[in-house]
């Protein structure tokens, strides 16, 4: 029988980083970059759960944040690979070439979430079922900007070339859909 992995909210995902930071080496600060639910529940204040963390890690750290993540798994029933890096695998997003802004910090362990303008163009370029238009929907007005192509123009050179055309579709319908709605 597969167990069920549980859906972690904020607070739950702050313990579970906290003792990711206790299993590192106090030998300076790893910096991760979240993206996905928990840098929306961490990052944009939303009410997001997620059973997993999306990150993007430099590959110096990659081997040892990856296996003191598998280390403590079992303490909250997630699975192995709750962190992981499929997003990047999955060419939805490119890595940021600014550092983010730091949600959590430990002197062993950082974990920043990217502008979000970043954010949003992984989101439409996924733009994968309600939770993603969910999280688009809370990122579009941070960029404070009155034109679906000034979007365009800030966020399409963040989506991977491959993601390009469809990002844009989906960018018009979250724009129709925000600014359509009562």
């Amino acid at each position: 029988m597969r167990r069920m992995t549980p859906q972690l909210g904020p607070e739950e995902w702050s313990k579970v980083f906290d003792r990711l930071a206790r299993e590192l080496p106090p030998t300076g600060q790893r910096r991760v970059t979240m993206i996905g639910g928990v840098a929306m529940a961490l990052g944009y204040k939303s009410r997001r759960t997620t059973g997993d963390a999306d990150v993007i890690l430099d590959p110096e750290i990659a081997e040892e944040v990856l296996a003191a993540a598998e280390k403590i798994a079992t303490e909250f029933s997630l699975p192995p690979d709750w962190m992981n890096q499929k997003a990047i695998e999955a060419k939805l997003i490119r890595p940021p070439v600014e550092p983010g802004r730091a949600v959590f910090e430990t002197s062993s362990l950082v974990l920043e979430v990217p502008a979000p303008e970043h954010m949003l163009a992984m989101k439409v370029a996924r733009y994968a079922g309600d939770t993603d238009i969910a999280d688009a929907k809370i990122l579009l007005p941070l960029l404070h900007l009155d034109d679906v192509e000034e979007v365009w123009t800030r966020i399409g050179g963040l989506v991977p070339v491959a993601k390009q055309s469809v990002a844009r579709d989906n960018l018009q319908a979250l724009w129709e859909d925000v600014h359509e709605s009562p």
